[in-house]
């Protein structure tokens, strides 16, 4: 019996899901948005509706089936069959069984492209799936042998967790999709379904730590083993009245995907049609690389359970196998609880709720469209939930699925190449021939390849597409047929489709020179130079013109036709064929070389103003005459330089004066521009200046920057500053602005210490050169300091200062009392535990409690300076205990006047 069992598993074992192979295909339509919901968005179908689909795949890898079986049912009658044609695959003990079973029964479904970014689709769809996960080898090789196998017999065996998983239940799906961004290369769309889930019944049953042994083939023993065991009110028929019991648990689960396509050749797939450009080729896959990424069946189902179905304790000695051989088909349901809670113990009530989780999958896909026509998909599929101890859930398997394809809007053929962690590599093939599909994941496995088989797929889809398609556009003018007024004959779409042969926006028909572009004023001929004068009645048909001189033009209002105009942009007299003379000296403008201005004749109507002979254009000296050879200029005072370069033509002077005299205002016989002092007589040995020294500092008053005020040579005759008037210039001065004397280089020393007060510490105490101008302290005042550091303790995290601190303190208020003046300052510190800013305050608080203990003490508080660091000065690593210890501490500082 036992054997029949896990056959029967075994050919019941599908996973009827998603179409392999046709799901990647362009045309899938409401057979696709299964595993991608995005694809309800830009589909190639303008609707498609699916009458009916169901897919059916068993798969399991344990047991081999004989692949004659399928061509021979008579092999189904053999009392033998199990050992004919069947063989375990698995040998080995650590080896896990696992079987899976589902089915899908699609019914009549729409996908409807509501617009080019955006689709729906109602799909609603029964689905029964069983996972039988986890048996160990030993277990199922008992169960196949009905326990006959005595090498397996009185040897105890654990399974960490088996499990037996069933639900059967029906969806109703809304997809919408929508495109997100459409910019030619670059193209993203997402959709979401979401499903109303109705359960129809489920089972389970899981057990932790199973530890088991076959005695024989009739007894069992079971140790301490949690059984987990529960099947839904409606998982059973109602056997009185042969009724289904319809128990309604309503709940919701979502698809979500995103598709990603780069549209490299995007230009290859628009169009330009009805007056609309840029149009995409809705019947054409525009991309060269799509990726597509979903996140399918996230829900569960609610159910409760059946009275009679509860977790159980099992342990139990020599159990009689036996006890199953008396249930009835027709109650077995009932039979199988009844034995169970008669045989173990209950931990559980009845009717308990429970869910049962849908089997959720990452699925990922990547689609190459190397031509029209030809594809290359590869999908692969991560379920989320297999593997887990997870009660109530069903799973798929880790599967990869390469797909080739070629198919056009009816047709279509693709041969999927399937491996998955179950049933190990596949080769199938779809074939689409207009509203049918018909497919295999594994055809050619049980047809030709293999000669045991492990899993058995076919699934069959008949629908009704209405692909997109390109509109007809029989004469090639990109006017539609169904809106092309003149279908035979290229047209524009100004004029639904009947032609502008010379595009004058005037259709053929009512153009009465339809080969040549004209205006609707004259039916369509021309007025080429737009006079209002149609050409075939303009004398200048390519100028604008006047009526009166039949189109010809008068550009410049003469009365004269341009043609006939010596001078058409210029009013001129007939006499004179239309050309002026401007200057009125006879001679026309367009001979006149000179024609705003009257001249003579020999010189082309230009004048010369002199009467020299030498017309004013090449005259340099046009007013004054002069000779030919020098260009018509005269010289005046003759100093050899003609008036037109003489800058003094009535004074002779040098040529490299400009024929001016030179200048020699203070009379010295040095001319000013080589006088230093022009104003000034002076001999030329002094550059034309006199000598001098006002301020009688050795330095001419010429080369003296201060020459009424006696200093250094160095200094430019200038006197060094000394602002404060000790006796030192700034420039050799360290305290330029405190008078000092010049061996301490001008600075003072104010407490007479003979430290001087830039080099001193304490300037307004007398001190020593050892301790940096401050007094030394007596070695009984240091030991004073010395003793409230080592003994100063505070409660922990707290500025309270402990009892034991307080002789040292006292001590240290006694020294302050017997020197008045004496400052003091308190500095806390802390390690580098806890927040800085924290640290901070409390080191602060520290310092500022010790003040007030001195203070209490008689102690003035303008005589203490407090500070707090916190962490931030250390004299030892954070990183160790000691060095923690000595970073927790309050120094003490003695200041003198003129110290902060």
């Amino acid at each position: 019996m036992g054997r029949w069992i896990i056959l029967g598993l075994v050919a019941v074992s599908a996973y009827a899901q998603y179409y392999f192979g046709y799901h990647s295909s362009s045309y899938a339509g409401v057979g696709g948005i299964q595993l991608q919901p995005a694809d309800v968005a830009d589909s190639r179908l303008m609707v498609d509706v699916a009458l009916i689909g169901t897919d059916f795949k068993f798969g399991n890898n344990y047991l081999e089936l004989d692949r004659a079986t399928l061509f021979d049912w008579n092999t189904w009658n053999d009392p033998n069959f199990l050992d004919k044609y069947t063989r375990e695959k698995l040998k080995d003990l650590n080896d896990k069984a696992f079987l899976y079973m589902g089915y899908q029964l699609q019914l009549p479904s729409v996908l409807i492209t509501l617009s080019e970014y955006d689709g729906i689709a109602f799909v609603p769809r029964l689905r029964a799936l069983l996972n039988v996960d986890n048996f160990d080898y030993p277990l199922a090789h008992q169960i196949y042998t009905g326990i006959e196998d005595s090498l397996f017999w009185k040897r105890r065996f654990e399974d960490d967790f088996v499990s037996i998983q069933f639900n059967f239940w029906a969806e109703y799906g809304l997809t919408y999709g929508r495109v997100l961004i459409d910019e030619d290369e670059h193209f993203l769309k997402m959709g979401i379904s979401t499903k109303l889930l109705q359960g129809l019944g489920s089972a389970y049953a899981f057990m932790y730590n199973f530890r088991y042994s076959f005695l024989n083939d009739t007894l069992m023993d079971v140790f301490q083993t949690d059984l987990y065991y529960g099947h839904s009110t409606n998982f059973e028929l109602d056997r009185q009245k042969w009724k289904y019991r319809f128990i309604a648990n309503p709940s919701v689960a979502l698809d979500f995907g995103v598709v990603y396509e780069w549209r490299k050749n995007y230009q290859r797939y628009k169009y330009d049609m009805d007056g609309k450009t840029g149009l995409w080729r809705r019947d054409k896959d525009k991309y060269f690389l799509k990726v597509g990424l979903a996140l399918i069946d996230l829900g569960r189902i609610r159910y409760t359970k059946a009275p009679g179905s509860r977790n159980l304790k099992v342990d139990i000695r020599n159990w009689n196998l036996h006890v199953f051989d008396t249930v009835k088909t027709q109650t077995a349901i009932q039979q199988i609880d009844s034995i169970l809670n008669n045989t173990f113990q209950i931990v559980e009530e009845e009717g308990q709720p429970y869910n049962m989780n849908l089997p959720t999958n990452l699925v990922a896909q990547v689609d190459m469209h190397a031509t029209d026509g030809l594809a290359f998909n590869l999908t692969g599929i991560i379920p989320l939930n297999a593997g887990t101890k997870d009660i109530h859930k069903n799973h798929f398997f880790r599967t990869l699925i390469f797909t080739p394809r070629a198919e056009n809007k009816w047709v279509g053929i693709g041969f999927p190449i399937t491996i998955d962690n179950l049933t190990g590599f596949r080769v199938g093939s779809y074939v689409r021939l207009g509203p049918f599909v018909l497919g295999s994941q594994d055809i050619f496995g049980w047809m030709v390849f293999q000669d045991y088989l492990q899993g058995f797929n076919i699934y069959f889809l008949a629908k009704v597409p209405i692909p997109f398609s390109m509109p007809k556009d029989m004469d090639g003018d990109k006017v539609s047929d169904k809106l092309d007024e003149c279908i035979d004959v290229p047209g524009v779409w100004e004029f639904k489709g009947c032609p502008d042969s010379d595009k004058d926006g005037i259709q053929d028909s009512e153009d009465d020179c339809p080969l040549v572009p004209g205006i609707a004023r004259f039916n369509g001929c021309p007025d080429t130079d737009g006079d209002g004068i149609q050409d075939k009645e303009d004398k200048c048909p390519s100028t604008p013109g006047l009526p009166e001189l039949q189109g010809c033009p008068d550009s410049d209002g003469d009365g004269i036709t341009d043609s006939e105009d010596k001078c058409p942009d210029v009013k001129g007299p007939k006499e004179n064929q239309g050309c002026p003379d401007t200057d009125g000296d006879g001679i026309i403008d367009p001979h006149d070389q000179c024609p705003t201005v009257p001249g003579k004749a020999e010189f082309a109507g230009c004048p010369d103003t002199d009467n020299d002979g030498i017309e004013d254009r090449i005259d340099q000296c046009p007013h004054l005459p002069g000779p030919k050879e020098k260009f018509g200029c005269p010289d005046s005072d003759g100093d050899g330089l003609y008036d037109n370069e003489d800058k003094c033509p009535n004074i002779p002077g040098p040529p490299d004066n400009l024929g001016c005299p030179y200048a020699d205002t203070d009379g010295d016989g040095i001319r000013d521009r080589d006088d230093a002092c022009p104003e000034l007589p002076g001999p030329p040995e002094n550059k034309g200046c006199p000598h001098g020294d006002r301020d009688g500092d050795g330095i001419r008053d010429t080369d003296d920057a201060c020459p009424d005020l006696p200093g250094p040579p160095e200094n430019k005759g200038c006197p060094y500053t000394d602002t404060d008037k000790d006796g030192i210039p700034d420039i050799f001065d360290k305290c330029p602005m405190k008078p000092g004397p010049k061996e301490y280089d001008g600075c003072p020393d104010s407490d007479q210490d003979s430290i001087p007060d830039h080099l001193d510490k304490c300037p307004q105490t007398p001190g020593t050169k050892a301790n940096n101008g401050c007094p030394e302290l007596e070695e009984e005042e240091k030991e004073i300091l010395n003793r409230v550091f080592e003994n100063l303790e505070f409660e922990i995290d707290s500025d309270v200062i402990r009892p034991e601190s307080y002789p040292a303190l006292m001590e240290l208020a006694e020294l302050l009392k017997r020197k008045p003046n004496y400052r003091l300052l308190v500095e806390g510190h802390t390690d580098n535990t806890g927040s800085r800013e924290y640290n901070i305050r409390l080191s602060e608080r520290r310092a500022e409690a010790v003040k007030r203990f001195l203070v209490k003490q008689g102690i003035s508080p303008d005589r203490i300076i407090t500070r707090g660091w916190g962490p931030d000065r250390p004299i030892a690593p954070n990183d160790t205990p000691e060095g923690r210890q000595k970073n927790r501490r309050v120094e003490f500082t003695i200041l003198f006047e003129g110290q902060e």
